[in-house]
């Protein structure tokens, strides 16, 4: 696993390319799961499209990519409908929340947010607006997931829907920065949202956290 990650890395650096691939062997399948694992086979695919040599790619990889891209393709094309949807909604109620972790970088690292995989997208947003946030999510058709509760215990709560093409949705709206006694306090959504940028492609409402931001919390 290790040799395939030290690939990857150089590889979507951009740096010199190796052909691991002709000796991959019986190692292709274990390959793709560890690319697939870090979610790069979407990216790996955009990398290789660009490169005009004939690398002796196994056909197996080759499919893995595309199929994996054209996935990640649908999902970003009904993602990129709901969540502008979820976000006007939301500042219609006073409500600005801040985008974090994948579903932020790939707005604001990548060409398109296809080639950043999300299984979800997390919103920070004020303690005290909690309430009314629920409130314009439901109204939105989400419903609330079971795990776990408590004042200390959790300070996010995943909420999620169905589309009509049966696209599965998820937020996990957060009030604090970590479940962690520890770092929950660290960056308070206050301190951070003056210094909010911009995410235009999500619409008027789209924010994340400004990049010196981005990186302490990361």
């Amino acid at each position: 696993m290790a040799r395939f990650e030290s690939w990857l890395c150089a590889f979507l650096r951009g740096e010199g390319v190796r052909e691991p691939f002709r000796d991959l062997g019986g190692d292709v399948s274990r390959f793709i799961a560890v690319a697939r694992y870090h979610g790069v086979l979407p990216l790996l695919d955009e990398r290789l499209k660009h490169l005009e040599r004939d690398l002796g790619l196994p056909p197996a990889l080759v499919e893995a990519c595309r199929s994996d891209a054209a996935t990640h393709r649908i999902l970003e094309f009904a993602r990129r409908a709901e969540l502008p949807r979820v976000l006007d909604a939301l500042a219609g109620a006073g409500i600005k929340p801040l985008l974090l972790k994948g579903g932020a970088i790939g707005e604001t690292h990548y060409s398109s947010a296809a080639l950043r995989p999300v299984s979800d997208i997390d919103l920070l947003i004020r303690r005290s607006q909690k309430a009314v946030a629920e409130g314009v999510l439901r109204r939105l058709g989400y419903a609330e997931r079971d795990g776990a509760a408590g004042e200390y215990v959790s300070y996010q709560a995943t909420w999620a829907r169905k589309d009509n093409v049966e696209v599965s949705h998820a937020l996990d709206i957060h009030w604090r920065i970590s479940n962690s006694q520890i770092l929950a306090g660290l960056l308070e959504y206050d301190e951070l949202e003056p210094r909010a940028v911009k995410l235009p492609r999500l619409g008027a409402n789209g924010y994340g956290l400004a990049p010196p931001d981005a990186l302490l919390f990361a």
